[in-house]
């Protein structure tokens, strides 16, 4: 008689069983064996076990990495090279001025050089070309920091192409971005058509320095921006070291990019403003006015990191330039960093920023930095900001970049730029598609093999392929 249990029907029972019973019975009971009239383990079996794995293939990020002409951000360490443009017998009374002095050496190093200007007026060339081969009538500004003096050798150009009576921006803006990935200048284009401004956001190849570059249309609000920062600039002198001087400090600490959270340049170069208007220290206005002669960029530095790092009210109030240095109530409490934009007051312009801890953790842990530096010590803004060999390399291809110009016999006009690598072909061509009228009306033929697809036309068409 077959035994019941074997069934198929009991299997789901005897598995529930078997799993329910405890460990230790589950191991000496495995198809009616204990554990000791198991077959012993042989020695080939332990030796494979123990046997090293295979070493795996290096993936292709690690190769890009390798071959990649710029150095990746892990692997850097923060570097000084302006320390080269200080005297070094020169004494110092205290930190402050030691820090001033440093500043302006940064400053004179941040300077971007003779080919740097000229590598970015063939990039700018480049990009009117691309831009007039779809729209031949359109106006190429540029606008931001690359237009008011506040960029760093490697900051994003930002362009506004100005094309009357455009019916579709968006569409544009696609137009735009095909050309631009088929003129072999490009590493990667996106277009952000969800933001509040639509733009193009596009990377140059490596030998071009790997900059960003956002192109926008008909967006009047950057270009007028311009004139006013540079009123600010003219106003207070102390304003551009700052700015200039907090950009790397930001950067240096992922703090800078407005699409990740962190502080556009627009909204920091208000922040600077704020805090040079309200003097929270209230430091003599030679300071603001003349810092070169009172060397006067050490003490202020350090005001700012104090003044956003522990006395600012993020909380209850906002900051409007625009207004003066009166801090003026917010609607409600909140944790948001607000900071209103100068020409139109009622836009938040720190809307972007998410990481307002972070931002109070860098100014507090900034300030205290600077209440332990010492004179004796070989850089006292090196505790502070810093740059990268990646940035270093950066400003190496744009020097490259000049040189290529200057061989290929163009001048600053433009860029010999290659084209870019063909796609894989997955599958044969198609020849061209020609219709034939046929002689006999009822009848379809086809010319080549490449056109067997339409075999299944009707034969009343007349036509043959």
């Amino acid at each position: 008689m077959k035994d019941p249990s074997s069934s198929g029907g009991n299997r789901e029972a005897r598995r529930r069983t078997y799993s329910s019973r405890p460990y230790s019975e589950r191991s000496s009971s495995m198809g009616g064996e204990s554990s000791s009239s198991r077959r012993p383990r042989r020695e080939d079996d332990i030796e494979n076990k123990t046997r090293s794995p295979k070493p795996k293939r290096p993936s292709n990020s690690s190769k890009t990495k390798k071959n990649s002409k710029i150095p990746s951000e892990e692997d850097d360490c923060i570097q000084t090279p302006w320390l080269g443009l200080l005297s070094k017998d020169r004494k110092y009374d205290g930190v402050e001025q030691k820090l001033h002095h440093e500043i302006l050496a940064y400053l004179q190093y941040m300077e971007p050089t003779p080919n740097e200007k000229r590598a970015r007026e063939g990039i700018m060339a480049s990009i009117r070309g691309v831009v007039h081969s779809r729209f031949r009538n359109a106006e190429i500004q540029v606008f931001g920091s690359s237009a008011t003096g506040l960029g760093l050798p490697t900051s994003d150009i930002d362009i506004v192409v100005n094309i009357p009576h455009i019916p579709d921006v968006k569409q544009g803006l696609f137009q735009l971005a095909s050309k631009f990935r088929n003129s072999g200048l490009t590493s990667s284009v996106f277009v952000n058509h969800r933001a509040h401004v639509p733009i193009i956001v596009m990377t140059l190849r490596e030998e071009y320095g790997s900059i960003s570059v956002d192109v926008g249309i008909n967006n009047t609000l950057g270009m007028e921006g311009i004139k006013v920062m540079n009123e600010y600039l003219t106003r207070m002198p102390a304003l551009r070291p700052l700015i200039l001087l907090m950009k790397g400090f930001l950067r240096q600490r992922n703090l800078n990019d407005a699409s990740k959270g962190g502080m556009g340049s627009y909204a920091l170069a208000c922040l600077c403003i704020h805090f040079l208007q309200a003097n929270p220290s209230q430091r003599p206005q030679d300071y603001i006015d003349k810092p070169i002669e009172t060397e006067s960029l050490g003490f202020l530095l350090t005001d700012l990191m104090f003044y956003y790092g522990l006395d600012f009210p993020y909380r209850t109030s906002y900051i409007s330039a625009a207004q003066g240095k009166v801090l003026l109530p917010k609607a409600k409490r909140s944790e948001s960093l607000s900071i209103r934009c100068l020409i139109h007051p009622e836009n938040d312009i720190a809307k972007s920023v998410q990481k307002v801890d972070s931002f109070l953790h860098v100014f507090k842990e900034a300030y205290a930095t600077i209440l332990q530096l010492t004179i004796p010590q070989e850089s006292v803004l090196g505790q502070l900001v810093g740059v990268n060999q990646k940035f270093i390399a950066q400003r190496a291809l744009l020097a490259a970049t000049d040189r290529t110009i200057g061989a290929a016999g163009q001048g600053a006009h433009a860029l010999p730029i290659r084209p870019p690598p063909p796609l894989p072909l997955t599958h044969t061509p198609r020849g061209p598609r020609t219709w034939k009228q046929n002689s006999h009306p009822n009848h379809l033929n086809m010319d080549g093999a490449a056109c067997g697809y339409y075999g299944n036309l009707h034969p009343a068409m007349g036509l043959r392929w």
